[in-house]
């Protein structure tokens, strides 16, 4: 008797919380959404993100930031395309692709110094613009 009125009033509680966040409206205005608590960026946001910090270790120029913008771009939208499939193996592969299409673009001396992307905070491997 004692679980059964838990039970109901712990489901209650759930379904007041799904009704009350169902009813909430939508509070981003812009194309920048939140997931997980994290503002997350559109991928023309993201891809400037890269090419600036690219751009930061090798030092740019002009015509190759407006080369690789676009191919960084265009993997960001089809990345989040993969994610949200949950592929992570295609969404690696299209980073991995987009850094190789991006490297293309620049000098070896350039090459030599590309960045590589640091995951100490969440306890993952280095390697790679992934």
């Amino acid at each position: 008797m004692k679980i059964s009125r838990i039970m109901i009033a712990t489901s209650a509680m759930a379904l007041g919380t799904m009704l009350a966040w169902g009813a909430s409206p939508a509070v981003s205005t812009s194309a920048t959404t939140t997931i997980q608590g994290r503002q997350q960026r559109t991928p023309a946001e993201s891809a400037k993100a890269m090419v600036d910090r690219i751009d930061k270790a090798v030092t740019l120029t002009d015509d190759q930031k407006a080369k690789i913008e676009p191919i960084y771009e265009k993997a960001y939208t089809d990345a989040a395309a993969a994610r949200e499939a949950q592929d992570m193996d295609k969404y690696r592969e299209i980073m991995t692709q987009a850094t190789k299409d991006a490297q293309a673009v620049c000098t070896p001396d350039q090459v030599a110094k590309w960045p590589t992307m640091s995951r100490g905070r969440r306890g993952g491997g280095g390697g790679g613009l992934i």
